[in-house]
C-alpha cells in the first residue's frame, strides 16, 4: 500500500502509517521504521555446494526455516529452526524447479513444470509427493497460497493462473494476463514473483515490461505501481520478486540492476546492490532472483548467478526520523528527512546523478488559491504575484540534500476544474505527499476541502489516517 501524507496549507495534518494485521500468513513481513537500513555487506549463508550454480526461490518461514530450490540437483534444501547446516533434503521427480511456497501447516508447494507441466506438493513428514495440478504452461516462475487457499502460479506463457485448494478437482483460472506478451493494463511479459496481500490484492514482477503490477481483488486489469508506465518511484530492468512488509510497503528485487529496492513513506530506494554493478563481492549480487526475510528483518537473496544465498542484516530500524507530534512549517510533515528547521536544506546541482530517493508530490486545491504561485516559490525561490494560473497540469523538479539524504521532489500543480474531469488516476498515481491549499478568507474555498479528501481517499492505492494538530 502507499501512505500519502497531506500538509494542509494553514491548517497541517499527518498522515500515520496504517497497519496491517497479518494473521494467518506462514511467511514474515517485520515491520520496519522510515528508515530501516540494512548492512551493504552480505554474509554468504549457503554457497555452490548446498543450493547448486543456480538458485531459485528462497522461502523463510514464521519459525524461521528456511527453504531454497536447487535447481541444479533438483532437490528442495531445507535448514529448520534457524539452523545453520542443511537439515533436510526433499527431491524424487523434480526438475529444475524453481518456484516455492510453504503453507502454515509446513507443506511444501513446489514448481515442477519444466518438463512436467505440474506443481508438487509435499505434506510434513512425507517422503512423496502429490500433483496438485497440472497446466500447459512450463515451469512456475512464482508460486503463492493466499489467506483463500487459493495458489497463484506465474508462467512465461505471460500469464499468473490461480487455482483453489479448497476443493477436489481443482481447476485453474486465469488471474492476471492474457497469454500474449504486452504492456497494456490487461497484458504481462514474462510475470515472474508474485504476491497476494491480505485484501487479495495480486502484485506481480512483470519481468520483461520493466514494472510492478497490482491486480485488484476481482479484476483483470492491472495498475502499474512501481517501473516503466509509473509516475515519480524508480526505473527497474527486469524485476524477479516483490514481497510486502507488516505496512504494505514494496521490497523488489530488480535482477538486471543486481539489487534490492525498498519502499517507505519517502519513496523509493536501493538497499543492498546499490553499485548495479555485477560481481562475486560482498557488496554485489549477480542476476539475484528471489527474496525473504526472516523473523527479525533480515533479507536472504538468491544470488542465482553466484551460485549462493546471501544474508544482510537489518541494520537499524529505530524511530528517530519518525515526523514530530508538533505543528511544523508546510511540508515539514512530510519527513523529518526532507525538513530541517535549524538551516535551509543544500541545493544540489541539476546534473548530480547521486540522488537515491524521488519523491513525487501533489498541490491540490481549488482554482485561485494560489497553487501556482507556491509551486514557483517553493522550486524557484521566487515569489511572483502576478503568477499566470496553471493550464492544465504543470511540475517543478527540485533536487536537495538534507540530514545526509539525497531527494528528488518532483512537485505537480493542475488546474483545479482540470482535474476533475480526466487527470484523477494518472495525477495521483506513485504520490508519497500532497500539500492541500485553500484561502483562509474564502468560506467556500474552506468547504471544498471536503471534496477534496473525498477524491484523495478515492484512490485505490492511498491508504491513510488522519491526524490533526
Amino acid at each position: 500500500m502507499m501512505v500519502l501524507p497531506i500538509v494542509y496549507f494553514y491548517f497541517c495534518l499527518y498522515i500515520t502509517l496504517v497497519n496491517s494485521q497479518n494473521l494467518g500468513v506462514s511467511f514474515n513481513q517485520p515491520k520496519f521504521s522510515p528508515c530501516a537500513t540494512w548492512n551493504i555487506t552480505g554474509i554468504t549463508f549457503s554457497n555452490s555446494f548446498a543450493v547448486g550454480t543456480n538458485p531459485g526461490t528462497v522461502f523463510i518461514d514464521k519459525n524461521d526455516t528456511i527453504y531454497v530450490t536447487d535447481r541444479t540437483s533438483n532437490r528442495v534444501q531445507v535448514w529448520q529452526n534457524g539452523s545453520k547446516n542443511v537439515t533436510k533434503t526433499i527431491s524424487g521427480g523434480l526438475n529444475d524447479s524453481l518456484g516455492l511456497f510453504v503453507s502454515n501447516n509446513g507443506d511444501i508447494y513446489v514448481d515442477n513444470g519444466y518438463t512436467n507441466n505440474q506443481i508438487d506438493k509435499w505434506m510434513v513428514n512425507s517422503t512423496n509427493s502429490t500433483v496438485v495440478t497440472y497446466h500447459d504452461g512450463g515451469r512456475c516462475y512464482g508460486l503463492f497460497i493466499d489467506i483463500n487457499q487459493t495458489l497463484y502460479c506465474s508462467l512465461n506463457i505471460h500469464i499468473v493462473l490461480k487455482i483453489s485448494l479448497k476443493s477436489i478437482g481443482n481447476m485453474t483460472q486465469l488471474a492476471a494476463g492474457t497469454g500474449t506478451p504486452g504492456n497494456t493494463a490487461y497484458m504481462l511479459n514474462w510475470p515472474r514473483g508474485i504476491f497476494v496481500d491480505i485484501n487479495l490484492n495480486l502484485y506481480v514482477a512483470d519481468g520483461n515490461n520493466n514494472r510492478i503490477q497490482k491486480i485488484s481483488y476481482g479484476q483483470l486489469s492491472a495498475t502499474t505501481i512501481v517501473g516503466t508506465g509509473a509516475s515519480a518511484t524508480i526505473d527497474l530492468n527486469g524485476p524477479s520478486a516483490v514481497v510486502l512488509d507488516a505496512d504494505g510497503y514494496l521490497f523488489i528485487v530488480d535482477q538486471n540492476n543486481n539489487r534490492i529496492i525498498g519502499s517507505g513513506p519517502y519513496g523509493y530506494r536501493c538497499l543492498v546492490g546499490c553499485s548495479e554493478q555485477t560481481g562475486s563481492a560482498s557488496t554485489q549480487l549477480n542476476q539475484p532472483y528471489s527474496m525473504s526475510f526472516d523473523s527479525h528483518g533480515n533479507i536472504y537473496v538468491t544470488d542465482k548467478n553466484n551460485g549462493r544465498i546471501q544474508l544482510f542484516n537489518l541494520a537499524t530500524n529505530t524511530n528517530s526520523c519518525a515526523v514530530p507530534s508538533t505543528q511544523t512549517p508546510v511540508l515539514t510533515t512530510l519527513s523529518t528527512k526532507l525538513t530541517s528547521t535549524t538551516k535551509n536544506p543544500m541545493i544540489m546541482s541539476s546534473d548530480d546523478t547521486q540522488v537515491l530517493t524521488t519523491l513525487k508530490v501533489l498541490i491540490i486545491g481549488e482554482s485561485g488559491v494560489g497553487k501556482s504561485r507556491f509551486l514557483l516559490r517553493f522550486s524557484d525561490n521566487i515569489f511572483d504575484e502576478d503568477k499566470t494560473a496553471t493550464i492544465g497540469v504543470d511540475y517543478k523538479v527540485k533536487q536537495l540534500e538534507i540530514n545526509d539524504n539525497r531527494v528528488k521532489l518532483t512537485i505537480w500543480d493542475t488546474a483545479g476544474q482540470e482535474r476533475f474531469r480526466t487527470l484523477s488516476p494518472a495525477y495521483y498515481r506513485g504520490a508519497q505527499g500532497a500539500i492541500l491549499v485553500y484561502d483562509i478568507c474564502d468560506r467556500q474555498s474552506f468547504r471544498q476541502l471536503d471534496r477534496l479528501y473525498t477524491e484523495i481517499n478515492r484512490q485505490q492505492y492511498i491508504l491513510f489516517e488522519l491526524v490533526y494538530f
